[in-house]
């Protein structure tokens, strides 16, 4: 079966706001494996706790609601982002690989040189995993997401044991790849708070860490490296106030065929789900 007839951007592509609390990000799991099967790749928009787009609507107006929105970032780059940050290797492959077969093909080869170098994995193993769930895909599209989605439970309990590591110990290991001296210094606590809130926004810490980080930090530094970050992310008034995110988009589009394979993967005869 042929793809649909394109449509712009804006209406194809969800934008899925939740709350930034854990339930917050169980919804929104909850959202991209009932999307996914329509051949859709959903934005994410973490709301501020107990609020919702209405209420932003109402306190700043339709300008702030475009402003967010413009910020949104795709859920399945979270989604693998968590896994590889919250989960032993083992399982932050598979689980990683998982939600990358459901992403479009041409997120595929980039996530899985990701994959590989933050589990310091063969690029051949990533490529064999995600291959496994791409046949899934493509043999039935329901029935692929309908496992994650009956189990999204279990990721709020795996969400809930990572989220009681305090920001300095969860980010320990990673400063201390980048520098030892991090990890002794009076910034490091304010450091790895502005870590875990790059984290919690859905970016990779990790690799806008290594990218900051390419000339060697000064003789303070856990302070230059939070100024690097803030620095390369633009975030002078994100560390003053929370950031907002708002609304979802609706679609009408009918199932049909998950999606094309990309080069690295073999292709496999795709019927729609019934």
């Amino acid at each position: 079966m042929s793809r649909p007839a394109s449509l712009p951007a804006s209406a194809r592509t969800p934008i899925v706001a939740t709350d930034a609390d854990t339930a917050g990000r169980v919804a929104a799991e909850r959202d991209f494996w009932i999307l996914a099967p329509y051949r859709l790749d959903p934005r994410f928009a973490p709301l501020p706790d107990g609020s919702d787009p209405a209420d932003l609507l109402a306190l700043n107006g339709p300008a702030a609601l475009t402003a967010v929105l413009d910020l949104a970032r795709p859920l399945g780059e979270r989604l693998v982002e968590e896994r590889l940050t919250s989960l032993p290797p083992d399982q932050a492959r598979h689980e990683a690989a998982r939600v990358l077969a459901a992403r479009p093909p041409e997120c595929w080869n980039q996530a899985s040189n990701t994959i590989s170098s933050r589990l310091n994995l063969p690029l051949p193993a990533v490529r064999q995993t995600l291959l496994a769930h791409v046949k899934d895909w493509n043999n039935d599209p329901r029935r692929a997401a309908a496992k994650p989605l009956h189990s999204v439970n279990d990721v709020k309990k795996q969400l809930t044991g990572a989220a009681q590591f305090l920001p300095e110990q969860r980010w320990a290991a990673l400063a201390g790849q980048v520098d030892q001296r991090l990890l002794r210094q009076g910034d490091w606590p304010a450091l790895a708070q502005l870590m875990q809130k790059i984290h919690d926004q859905g970016r990779d810490v990790v690799a806008l860490t290594r990218a900051v980080t390419r000339t060697p930090l000064n003789d303070l530094p856990a302070q230059d490296l939070r100024y690097r970050l803030a620095a390369h992310l633009d975030l002078g008034d994100y560390l003053q106030r929370p950031p907002v995110y708002t609304s979802t988009a609706k679609t009408t589009a009918r199932p049909g065929p998950h999606r094309e394979a990309a080069a690295s993967i073999p292709a496999t005869t795709r019927t729609p789900p019934r």
